[in-house]
């Protein structure tokens, strides 16, 4: 059975996913604007992002929420190449 600790924590994700929209369409959803409420909300916490794009205007979007971040960790992949 989970600590009480523990128990918040796994509310706390629960909460902050259900924010995230199901689409982002970058129109009535923007990706820029999802990324800085998700970082807002994980002020001094570890957060890890994995994906197959990264360009430096997206980076500069999401650069200032970053600095509070307690740690960053980004994996990058390649683009998937249809079979």
């Amino acid at each position: 059975m989970p600590r009480r600790g523990q128990r918040a924590c796994q509310f706390e994700r629960l909460v902050t996913l259900s924010m995230i929209p199901a689409v982002i369409d970058n129109q009535q959803h923007r990706l820029g604007d999802v990324l800085n409420e998700l970082l807002a909300r994980t002020r001094e916490k570890p957060f890890d992002v994995a994906t197959a794009c990264f360009s430096i205007s997206g980076y500069r979007i999401v650069e200032e929420q970053l600095n509070h971040v307690g740690a960053f960790r980004l994996l990058l992949g390649s683009t998937p190449t249809p079979t």
